[in-house]
């Protein structure tokens, strides 16, 4: 994992936007770097921002979740951001903090963090979220990160001089070795439960009871007697229950017999009180022979009286056809008269339209005939407005050009250029191709003329970068100058007499030179453009001249073809610009011709018209004249109030036509109708002698009484339903007295008991039932008796096997509590924190060797986590870290402090580390081995960051990041280069 970049914004002193690259030099070479600063001016603060925007914690604020107190006074929000690179990609952490409406004085708000991609995309963006993605993408937790890629010295000085107890715990909290004391824990507590849960199956299986042998076989015994016993009762029971069956049978038999006998009392009572209703309905059957008979007298009567009225209706309906046809024949001579009128006025007016229509058309025939060249432009009109497009297009896009060309020209800026660029707005010339041909060459010459300016600029600005140079570099020579001795080589130039060794050089006004630079950087500059401009209008003229000649030989051929469409009409050609007015001049002499040529065609059919409307009034007269005398004479005068003259003649004659049919029609059904009636009668007087004769033999004096004896359908049908029904419920009645009848006789040949007999019977049976039923609740309890003891004998089985199974485990677990086990984990935490230790000696001590020869790091024997030091330039003698100088301490702390870092690290690789940690304990010997053992860490891709105050380290290492003070309590970032 490499820190890229750290932006951070109002935190803590650092008021305002600060931004520390990492990719970019000076820093980014630099494998060894410094941030300086004095005391409170905020260099801690950067490393601040590295764990807010990481994990949203401050180090410096121990273990609160989200410090609110970081965000610099009168300022409404802040924020920390790190740019990242692990090997899934680039990513960018940001936590921010806020107060209402970004206002210093306004509440706090609840943090923000948020995850980005390497394409800005968001991956989280709460907090959980975004906890739990930095662990993935980095491989450390906050605590890891802390020990892995921020160092404090400070606490490693403290982890050596502190006794065993004291050193475990923070072995602990440094290695995250506290999962081992939780499983010693673990261990002992489980055995604990272990034997608890093993007394309480023993408390179990003590309350578990079971049958003895003896009393289980006595049990079964009695069970399977009392089976038998229940065998035999049950046979006697369902005898017996047999028998009370039938009493019970034949008693309800009885019973339904009395019942059957008076329900057929019931119907005859029903029978007697429809008598009459059942004598009618004799009579009516007695009618049935004669019902047909009588049926045809009656439709014929029936007949004979329809006959009579459609008779009279027909009579009505002759009268009324009647008069229909006088009035419609009255209709159609006057229709005719008033049709003949019409005719001969509509021969009047189509006599006159004509003879005004042959005027007009004389009229606009001699106009056509002189204007026969406007009728040429009409013919060719559609042509004619083409060619009239085509030269006007041609001319607009030539001139746009011609336009185009002289703007370039303009913003060229070229003194010969100009010339082309006025006036304004200048029309388009005679020979464009010519003038264009001027253009190129004076282009040509303006490029030549600024090239030459160009090289001019570039040699001044030479120059004067040459004398600035070399007045910077005499400038730098004066802190070596002092150094300088009489008759000694010069370590610079080699030079034996040293000039200005006891003087200054003349003084050298470097800003005013630099100034210079920049004035002939401005020229070049634009000289430079000006180059550009006129070779861009070069090849932008020559890129024209091609285009330009064919929009010029386009715009010849069709100011060509239109005057030859012109020359027949005797039109002029029109200048450049005039094309809409002869384009008014064609429309206005076309739409004359066309005006006049419709006239024409209206006027012709007109005169049309007129003669056809003149002959058809002609024919109409003449055929109305006939038809007026093939009509007869009226033969009476109408009634003027019934007589409506119809709008047509066509509807009169319809109207005649129809009233002569109805006439006609009525007059036939008027004698169907009179013989109809006749024939009924006859019929009707034939039908009744008939059926009197009939009746004689029948004793039924007339067809009245006949008719009387009928009954209406609907009393029939009830009449016959009553009937039925008494019928059908005797008879059912009858048949199941027969069955109930035989059902008692067969009971009573079985020897059914009956009264006193029966009584005891019941009696006896429900004391044998009672009998079956205790018998019955007995195997039961027997039954249940049994099943209880079966499954408390296999609840006894499954308990004695967990019970087992639970000694094994309980072994187990006490082997295990025997090694690592303990109330409080220490002997599992101890042996598990002196192996970390061994493995943190291992990695210091390679750091170590590379700051000191002399020292090496080792563990005490007599205590499994003390440490001492083996001095290898004393014949390896170990003795107590307490005798090692302040100086020496620093470089074993330091040591352990990068080995803790490769131990947290473990599998994630670390390149950027941070060390807040003074280095004053240091002689200066010693701090360049230390600082050269920091540089080395490059080798292995590692970036190191050292905040200290020492001024022998802010001058051993050159690139510096320094924390300057300024007023009102706030710093200012500044990256100091390696010189």
């Amino acid at each position: 994992m490499r820190v890229l970049c750290i932006r951070l914004r109002n935190l803590n002193s650092l008021n305002g936007d600060h931004q520390i690259d990492l990719t970019a030099e000076p820093l980014a070479s630099a494998g060894l770097y410094a941030i300086t600063g004095a005391t409170g001016a905020g260099k801690s603060t950067i490393l601040d921002a590295v764990t807010l925007a990481l994990y949203g914690r401050a180090a410096r604020y121990g273990s609160r979740p989200h410090p609110h107190d970081v965000m610099s006074r009168h300022c409404g929000e802040c924020h920390a951001e790190v740019e990242f690179r692990v090997p899934s990609g680039t990513y960018r952490a940001l936590w921010q903090l806020r107060r209402a409406r970004g206002r210093a004085s306004g509440t706090l708000q609840p943090p923000q963090r948020y995850v980005y991609g390497v394409d800005g995309t968001p991956i989280a963006q709460k907090i959980q979220e975004c906890e739990r993605a930095i662990e993935d993408l980095i491989g450390l937790d906050y605590d890891r990160f802390l020990r892995s890629a921020l160092l404090a010295q400070g606490e490693f000085a403290r982890f050596l001089r502190a006794a065993p107890a004291e050193r475990a715990g923070l072995l602990e909290s440094l290695t995250g070795t506290a999962i081992y004391s939780d499983l010693g824990r673990l261990a002992h507590e489980q055995v604990r439960e272990r034997r608890l849960q093993l007394e309480r199956l023993e408390q179990e299986l003590a309350r578990i009871e079971v049958l003895d042998e003896a009393e289980r076989t006595q049990t079964e015994l009695e069970l399977s007697a009392g089976s038998e016993t229940r065998r035999q009762l049950k046979t006697r029971l369902e005898a017996a229950t047999d028998m009370l069956n039938r009493i019970s049978r034949l008693e309800e038999t009885r019973q339904q017999r009395a019942d059957l006998q008076q329900r057929r009392a019931q119907i005859e009572i029903e029978r007697e009180s429809h008598r009459a209703e059942l004598q009618a309905l004799a009579r009516h059957r007695r009618t049935q022979p004669y019902l047909e008979p009588l049926t045809t007298l009656d439709a014929a009567e029936q007949q004979w009286k329809e006959g009579g009225s459609a008779l009279g209706a027909a009579e009505r309906r002759h009268a009324e056809a009647t008069r229909l046809l006088r009035d419609a024949d009255t209709a159609l001579h006057r229709s005719i008269a008033e049709a003949l009128t019409t005719a001969g006025q509509e021969f009047s007016e189509a006599q006159r339209l004509f003879e005004t229509a042959e005027t007009e058309v004389r009229n606009h025939r001699l106009w056509l005939d002189s204007h026969r060249k406007d009728a040429l432009i009409a013919e060719q009109y559609a042509g004619l407005v083409a060619s009239v497009g085509d030269v006007r297009t041609a001319r607009s896009e030539l001139s746009a050009r011609w336009e185009a060309v002289r703007r370039q020209c303009a913003e060229a800026g070229g003194r010969r250029m100009q010339s082309h660029a006025k006036p304004a707005r200048a029309a388009l010339p005679a020979d464009p191709l010519t003038i264009l041909s001027r253009m190129l060459a004076d282009a040509e010459a303006d490029l030549r003329d600024v090239q030459t300016g160009l090289e001019q600029a570039e040699r001044e600005l030479r120059l004067r970068r040459d004398h600035l140079d070399k007045s910077r570099l005499i400038a730098g020579y004066e802190q070596h100058r002092a150094l300088l001795e009489p008759g000694k080589e010069c370590p610079l130039c080699g030079a034996l007499e040293h000039p200005f060794a006891d003087g200054t050089p003349p003084a050298v006004d470097t800003d005013e030179l630099a100034a210079q630079v920049d004035a002939a950087e401005s020229e070049a500059r634009r000289q430079r453009s000006a180059v550009d401009r006129a070779d861009g209008l070069l090849h932008r003229l020559q890129a024209e001249r091609a285009p330009f000649s064919r929009s010029h030989r386009e715009q010849r051929r069709c100011e060509t073809q239109l005057a030859a469409l012109l020359e027949p009409l005797e039109i002029a050609m029109p200048a450049d610009g005039r094309e809409a007015e002869l384009l008014d001049l064609l429309q206005q002499r076309s739409r004359s011709v066309r005006m006049h040529a419709d006239e024409l065609t209206r006027a012709g059919e007109v005169r049309a018209d007129a003669q056809r409307r003149r002959d058809a009034a002609a024919q109409t007269t003449e055929r109305l004249t006939a038809r007026l005398d093939s009509l007869a004479p009226v033969s009476a005068a109408p009634d003027e109030e019934t007589v409506q003259p119809p709008r047509t003649i066509e509807q009169a004659e319809t109207d005649y036509q129809q009233a002569r049919r109805e006439a006609a029609t009525a007059a036939e059904l008027l004698q169907s109708r009179t013989g109809d009636h006749r024939t009924a009668r006859s019929r009707l007087d034939r039908l009744q002698a008939e059926l009197e004769a009939q009746l004689t033999p029948s004793g039924f004096e007339d067809i009245q009484e006949l008719r009387q004896a009928r009954l209406p359908a609907a009393a029939a049908e009830a009449a016959e339903q009553l009937q039925r029904t008494l019928e059908q419920r005797s008879s059912e009645a009858d048949a199941l007295l027969r069955r109930v009848s035989q059902d008692i006789e067969n009971l009573e040949q079985r020897q059914t008991l009956t009264g006193a007999d029966a009584e005891e019977f019941r009696i006896q049976h429900g004391r044998l039932q009672e009998e079956y039923d205790e018998l019955l609740q007995k195997l039961a309890l027997l039954q249940r008796r049994l099943e209880r003891d079966d499954q408390e004998r296999n609840t006894r089985d499954k308990q004695r096997r967990q019970y087992v199974e639970q000694q094994h485990q309980l072994r187990v677990r006490a082997l295990l509590d025997e090694l690592i086990g303990s109330h409080d984990g220490s002997k599992f935490r101890t042996f598990a924190q002196s192996i970390s230790l061994d493995i943190l000696i291992r990695r210091s001590n390679r750091h170590l060797n590379q700051l000191s020869d002399r020292y090496h790091i080792c563990r005490d024997e007599s205590n499994q986590l003390g440490l001492q030091i083996e001095d290898l330039h004393q014949a390896a003698v170990r003795r107590p870290m307490e005798s090692l100088s302040g100086g020496e301490s620093f470089l074993v702390s330091l040591a352990l402090a990068l080995g803790l870092s490769d131990l947290a690290g473990r599998s994630v690789r670390i390149e950027s580390l941070f060390i807040d940690e003074g280095f004053g304990s240091l002689d200066p010997e010693t701090l360049d081995v230390a600082i050269s053992a920091l540089e080395s860490l490059q080798q292995q891709h590692k970036t190191v960051g050292v905040i200290s105050h020492v001024s022998l380290l802010k001058e051993r290492i050159s690139t510096q990041i320094v924390v300057e003070k300024r007023s009102g309590g706030t710093s200012r970032i500044r990256i100091v280069p390696y010189d």
